[in-house]
């Protein structure tokens, strides 16, 4: 009953915080388009419950809502309920793909872990046709509310390869924890790859780490000339082997907002692409930055040229007075005394006004992922 109390107020958060108007140009990127930042997902979710329905998925009947559970045991498997919900995202990415198009809001996939099983499956969204008002959304339903790293929660997890693999345009991902084991080989968390049009893809309030110790791992990769990608309120951290990154973009357009990035062997690695990066704390990396980049009002250890920016000169001791618990991966703000408290700039206008924990953001708003 816990759980699902849990699934019912963590969907109250997701409709009434899953927006993003367009972003001003004082931020030193084009606007866009609210339909390909993060949509609203579908309304039958709110009406679920409305209708005070204790399982999420009571009204989807498998059309456009799909709950993805790895610790269901028993049901249909068809995703059409949480009893009856999908193994794995992969399995339900297959069996669902397609034209979705002519269905409003488009496909939502629900993820949650009934009893801590991860899913260990590796999704690759490919072979769909969407468009700017029919979007894949995937959503985690059990996020940890602290936005500190929850074993117990639902996690994609794959020992080698691409945890999830993106190839399709008009995709959200929320609410997530992706972890790349890569104790079997090479890794990467979030991979974006091989789209056909211009595109956009989200991601939002996730967790990417990494766990293991081959090198060239990668949190979120990008391969693709034409994506449109935004990362907020996102926290990456752990590629420290080798040549790896927390994130690196690819020629594509990124855009990244309120993000958390440390403990890597590259911070934000970008590679011809054009990369922004704001209210961002990149950190207790070899290499916080590696490329060119628009970077303003965030905070590093290297010196970075921009309005706004923090040197944290004085490395671990910076870090200590900023972060609660930085070294075991609570990022949140230490206290109202440390240097990342207000000094981020105000994007409320832009429609981003809450932190990874939902918490309201203040006018002059946190560098991070978290709002003290």
């Amino acid at each position: 009953m816990l759980k699902k109390l849990i699934y019912i107020f963590a969907i109250l958060v997701l409709v009434v915080g899953w927006s993003l108007a367009d972003i001003d140009e004082h931020i030193g990127i084009s606007t866009v388009d609210e339909h390909i930042g993060i949509s609203t997902v579908d309304e039958t979710i709110g009406q679920t419950v409305a209708s005070g329905a204790a399982d999420p998925c009571a009204t989807a009947n498998g059309t456009t809502i799909f709950c993805v559970d790895p610790g269901v045991v028993g049901g249909t498997g068809d995703g059409s309920s949480a009893a009856n919900a999908y193994a794995s995202l992969s399995a339900a990415e297959a069996a669902e793909e397609g034209d979705i198009r002519a269905v409003a809001g488009g496909y939502t996939f629900l993820c949650m872990s009934s009893d801590g099983t991860d899913d260990t499956t590796a999704p690759i969204f490919a072979a769909w046709e969407t468009d700017a008002d029919s979007l894949i959304n995937i959503v985690g339903m059990d996020f940890p509310s602290d936005g500190v790293w929850d074993d117990s929660a639902y996690i994609i997890k794959v020992a080698a390869g691409y945890s999830l693999r993106i190839q399709e345009e008009f995709v959200n991902v929320k609410n997530l924890q992706v972890e790349v084991d890569s104790t079997g080989g090479i890794g990467h968390g979030i991979y974006i790859t091989t789209i056909t049009a211009t595109n956009a893809v989200t991601i939002e309030k996730c967790i990417v780490r990494a766990t293991g110790g081959n090198s060239n791992c990668k949190g979120i990769e990008t391969a693709d000339t034409d994506l449109n990608l935004t990362v907020l309120n996102t926290i990456v951290y752990g590629f420290t082997y080798g040549t790896g990154a927390a994130m690196q973009i690819q020629t594509a357009t990124a855009n990244i907002f309120n993000c958390t990035v440390s403990g890597s062997d590259t911070g934000i690695h970008n590679v011809g692409g054009t990369t922004t990066v704001t209210n961002s704390a990149v950190f207790n990396n070899t290499d916080d930055y590696n490329g060119t980049f628009t970077a303003t009002y965030s905070a590093s250890d290297d010196t970075q040229a921009g309005t706004g920016n923090i040197d944290w000169a004085n490395g671990a001791t910076d870090w200590a007075a900023n972060f609660t618990a930085y070294a075991t991966g609570d990022f949140s703000v230490k206290d109202g005394d440390a240097g990342i408290d207000d000094a981020g700039t105000d994007l409320s206008g832009s429609g981003i006004t809450d932190d990874i924990t939902d918490k309201a953001r203040e006018g002059t708003c946190d560098i991070g992922a978290f709002e003290f």
